[in-house]
């Protein structure tokens, strides 16, 4: 078995370097999912070592049939081109400069009120003794959920739509914008008290980057690297009560490997030989979980808290409000088996090498559209941890939705003396560009 483990690592650890190749770099989707998948391979190599499981030999066909579902869409769709473009994409703005960056100001005044509420309201979750749950309470239900991403996640997306500005314009006033943005976002990430804040928000911004000018610059990784290394030490030492780094570093490696492969292994060995596959009921009580936010329905729990539920044998009817991860390849197995794990595993590849040929082959595109289509791409990075559909799309219009409808009131409101502010501009500027360019 040994050597089985030695064989299937460097394997995967050449999927990985392919899918860098294919997916075009670093910060593109299709390979950060494949860093996902191979630390979920690690982690199930621990409970290989520690009670026999086999899971990790089902993580490494779902990264196989993963890269089969690239491969598959790499050689489908060129575009009518060449499948990755090596030029910068061209950002254009469809609405009035000036106003747009006065509505961002305002929209940003109002979400940095919302913030500080929150605090008023919650305190700080990191400063205080049961910081993690009060950091899950203030981020729970309707209302709490509305303020949290009509103040916090406002800010990412206002920063996301500023940098697209920065590169429309060449106006550097947009790049401070941005900046602030996301640094307020992070202060107030960081006072929430996850452990994801230390890198994800990073990641994010560094996907817009990578997707508008098709590499990432080697100065900025490293920037991004140290202030990840600062973020870690400085939220761990609130998880591990230390400010040693061989006491944190290894909170965070078990956070995204053994803990985040738990519940896949319990899925394989502890609930699939004693239950019968859902065939889809998951997704229904996506739905109803929906329903009961918007009504007075009581909540039932998701399948993901059921299995953790079961797992620690808390009552089964119990509702955390906190989805252990399953992985997509988890949930397709708990619905339809090994065949609906592979499936999903051969799909979604498919699906997200898509959408980033698709972002990769394009010359120019809108800024709205270019935010909305790097900020889902970020989700799906969750949706693949956490494998609830459903719910994946309800956070992703909740978190966009607030802040671009504040900012089109904003912007409606101060465009109202200047009705040339209130046309809806096409592309012509970078069609002439191009033209010129050949």
């Amino acid at each position: 078995m040994g050597l089985l483990i030695i064989i299937f690592s460097l394997f995967l650890f050449l999927q990985l370097f392919l899918i860098y190749r294919l997916s075009g770099g670093l910060l593109a989707v299709p390979f950060l999912i494949f860093i996902y998948i191979v630390l979920l391979y690690l982690g199930t190599l621990h409970f290989y070592f520690s009670e026999g499981h086999l899971s990790f030999v089902f993580v490494f066909f779902m990264a196989l049939f993963y890269l089969a579902g690239i491969c598959l869409a790499h050689l489908k769709f060129n575009f009518g081109r060449s499948s990755i473009s090596t030029e910068q994409l061209m950002i254009f703005t469809p609405l009035h400069r000036a106003v747009l960056k006065f509505s961002l100001i305002t929209v940003f005044l109002i979400a940095l009120g919302i913030a500080i509420y929150r605090i008023f309201e919650f305190g700080i979750p990191l400063f205080k003794r049961n910081w993690y749950t009060t950091g899950i309470q203030s981020s729970t239900g309707v209302l709490n959920k509305l303020l949290f991403n009509t103040g916090v996640e406002s800010l990412i997306v206002m920063s996301l739509i500023s940098y697209g500005l920065y590169k429309s314009e060449k106006d550097g006033r947009f790049r401070s914008l941005a900046a602030v943005f996301f640094i307020s976002y992070l202060v107030f990430q960081t006072l929430n008290g996850g452990k994801s804040t230390a890198i994800m928000p990073f990641v994010l911004f560094g996907m817009a980057i990578f997707y508008c000018d098709r590499k990432i610059p080697r100065k900025l990784l490293i920037m991004a690297g140290l202030c990840v290394l600062v973020l870690v030490l400085f939220i761990g030492a609130f998880w591990a009560v230390s400010f040693s780094p061989s006491d944190i570093l290894p909170i965070f490696y078990e956070r995204v490997t053994s803990i985040a492969a738990i519940h896949l292994d319990y899925v394989l060995y502890g609930w699939a030989p004693n239950h019968s596959f859902e065939f889809g009921n998951t997704i229904w009580l996506e739905l109803k979980r929906f329903i009961a936010q918007v009504t007075s329905v009581p909540k039932e729990p998701l399948f993901n808290e059921f299995i953790g539920n079961l797992r620690v044998g808390a009552s089964l009817s119990r509702v955390t409000g906190v989805s252990p991860e399953l992985s997509l390849f988890g949930m397709a197995y708990a619905n339809l088996g090994l065949l609906g794990a592979i499936l999903s595993a051969l799909v979604f590849g498919y699906f997200v090498q898509w959408i980033n040929l698709y972002l990769l082959s394009r010359r120019s595109m809108n800024l709205f559209s270019f935010t909305l289509l790097v900020y889902f791409m970020f989700k799906l990075l969750a949706y693949v941890r956490g494998g609830n559909t459903f719910i994946t799309l309800q956070t992703f219009f909740i978190a966009v939705v607030p802040a671009f409808t504040i900012i089109a009131i904003v912007y409606f409101c101060l465009a109202l003396p200047f009705p040339h502010a209130l046309r809806w501009r096409k592309n012509r500027l970078a069609l002439s560009t191009r033209r010129v360019n050949s």
